[in-house]
């Protein structure tokens, strides 16, 4: 089972990755069809198709749902912190005390 906890947080990982890049994409302002059919785009929804693909006929048949939602919070930590480190954008107070609740709770719950 934890082979399968492993791909689900790695899943996660993917998919926050991937909105990482559709938002970098969104940023660099190109317009009409190109706005769609550009690789960063190509490649964020071909992520996220694989993503879910894994999670519908692996990850959900072996892993029981309380535990996919808790894998799934770290969704919420992850995307902060890929914004801040490929985005260069601010973590601010709230943020990191968000980011610091989700971690408890996480660690309440695998307690």
């Amino acid at each position: 089972m934890i082979n399968y906890i492993l791909l689900a947080a790695c899943m996660v990982l993917v998919s926050s990755f991937t909105q990482i890049l559709l938002k970098k994409s969104a940023n660099e302002q190109s317009g009409g069809i190109r706005y769609f059919l550009n690789s960063k785009v190509i490649l964020g929804y071909f992520l996220f198709f694989v993503v879910t693909f894994i999670n519908s006929k692996i990850i959900y048949k072996n892993i029981n749902l309380s535990t996919i939602n808790i894998i799934e919070s770290f969704g919420y930590i992850f995307v902060p912190l890929l914004s801040w480190l490929l985005l260069k954008e601010k973590l601010n107070r709230k943020m990191l005390l968000g980011i610091g609740f989700i971690t408890l709770g996480i660690i309440i719950f695998v307690w």
